[in-house]
């Protein structure tokens, strides 16, 4: 019976993993190409609901690169509703690190998808995604 659990959990995971190509839009896709963007690399600490749609703080916490001695070289950040652009767009170099990136950044109201890719310094590209919800508060006087 263990074992039934354990190819179930294993095959369902596989399929998330495979489905999980499909979280990128395909603007975003054609626009790293040839590389292909591995999803769910990048972990992004922001708030799932943000009261302040004018100062989201975003934080990556960690990036998972597929070779262990890459750096990353540029990391830029685009929303649902403007893909053709980033919203924003650093660059690093050898000494600076990635993880330490911390930052606001302003949303519109509603439910936002923020994509974040980052180019490694060996050619490959990863990538990572988080919804966040800004709402408005109103103030009664």
């Amino acid at each position: 019976m263990d074992i039934l659990k354990l190819i179930l959990v294993s095959s369902l995971m596989l399929l998330v993993n495979n489905y999980a190509s499909a979280d990128f839009p395909d603007k975003l896709k054609q626009r790293y190409a040839p590389a292909i963007i591995q999803p769910h690399h990048i972990n992004i600490n922001a708030p799932i609901i943000a009261e302040e749609p004018e100062f989201v703080p975003i934080q990556i916490s960690s990036i998972q690169k597929p070779v262990i001695d890459s750096t990353v070289t540029e990391i830029s950040f685009y929303l649902n509703h403007k893909l053709n652009t980033p919203v924003a767009t650093y660059k690093f170099n050898a000494t600076t690190l990635a993880e330490d990136l911390k930052f606001r950044m302003r949303m519109r109201g509603g439910e936002n998808t923020l994509y974040t890719i980052a180019r490694l310094s060996d050619g490959s590209v990863v990538g990572g995604t988080k919804t966040i919800r800004a709402v408005y508060r109103y103030y009664e006087f």
